[in-house]
């Protein structure tokens, strides 16, 4: 071994030994970490895929199983972002659709206010027009009452014209009985209701009778009945 001289900076050393295969392989599995830098969900989504796996942690074990090892964890990191890329874009369109509803539903609520409003004039339009129905037939109610007493009228008064008319013929068949040739000496003037007894006055004098009012143009020299006084000429 020898002396060491300390005071020199001697220091004792190990005897060297051959490279043990052992501790070579496992210092070579020693993983290289790289630290991933904190980023946001909204930035992630931006993000492309091949820069989401260069922020992914990188293992470089040497050999072929470690590049086959990388491989599948871009491929999974790739699948990751794509399924998030999706789900962020199907979120979006639900969101989208969501408020496309919304509006949707407070359209409908406008409209559907103004059918009531809607529901409401036709309403005080049908209340009115049954209430102009109620009018007009009760108007209608009148009319032919009227009608009917129009009609009672004119059936009294053809009665009348044809008493008037018996009269007339009475009072000309008593004229000729006179002797009197040109024309009748009896001449309607006009309605009378004043009277209900014939009265007979000097000549050229006005007579009233039922319904009737008559001028005498001529002398009469007999008599119209027992019931009617009248001096003879």
């Amino acid at each position: 071994m020898g002396t060491v001289d300390v005071a020199k900076g001697d220091l004792p050393q190990a005897p060297k030994r051959a490279a043990d295969p052992l501790i070579l392989v496992r210092t070579s599995l020693v993983l290289k970490i790289t630290p991933i830098p904190l980023i946001t969900i909204e930035e992630r989504d931006h993000l492309d895929p091949i820069r989401c796996m260069s922020l992914a942690p990188k293992a470089n074990p040497p050999g072929s199983t470690a590049k086959s090892d990388e491989a599948r964890f871009r491929a999974h990191v790739k699948a990751q972002a794509e399924s998030l890329r999706s789900s962020s874009d199907a979120l979006r369109e639900l969101q989208a659709n969501m408020a496309h509803l919304e509006a949707q539903a407070a359209s409908n609520e406008v409209r559907a206010q103004g059918l009531v409003s809607r529901v409401a004039e036709l309403e005080a339009e049908a209340r009115e027009r049954e209430s102009t129905v109620l009018q007009a037939n009760t108007a209608l109610a009148d009319t032919q009452r009227r009608l009917e007493e129009a009609q009672a009228h004119i059936t009294t008064g053809t009665a009348e014209l044809v008493y008037m008319q018996g009269q007339l013929n009475h009072m000309n068949r008593f004229s000729r009985r006179g002797g009197y040739a040109v024309g009748n000496p009896i001449r309607l003037l006009a309605e009378s209701h004043h009277y209900t007894v014939l009265t007979v006055t000097p000549l050229n004098q006005v007579y009233d009778i039922p319904f009737l009012r008559i001028e005498l143009n001529s002398p009469v020299s007999y008599d119209f009945g027992p019931d009617i006084p009248f001096p003879h000429s």
